[in-house]
């Protein structure tokens, strides 16, 4: 295998700012899968609210990053009536 993604990896609803339970089973998989296969990829799929994710979704940009290998901005267009040129304003490389 060559990588697993966390997709929906957040609060359905309103995390009310608590980042630790979605941060630290990010620490989680990743120890469980590095221990089996240190070149497997793992990736999260998040939301592309900014600072938003946080508050809402429990999603800490900075903090899940230290876990995982790729971060996914969920960065649907249609879904949040934006043209196609906001993906780059909420997509850092």
């Amino acid at each position: 295998m060559d990588g697993i993604c966390l997709d929906y990896i957040r609060y359905p609803g309103n995390a009310n700012g608590n980042t630790y339970p979605i941060t630290s089973f990010c620490m989680e998989v990743r120890n469980a899968v590095k221990s089996i296969n240190q070149d497997c990829i793992l990736s999260a799929a998040v939301m592309p609210e900014m600072e938003a994710n946080a508050y809402y979704y429990g999603q800490d940009y900075e903090e899940m990053a230290k876990y995982v290998d790729v971060l996914l901005p969920m960065t649907y267009t249609r879904n949040y009536k934006m043209p196609p040129s906001w993906v780059g304003d909420v997509v850092v490389i």
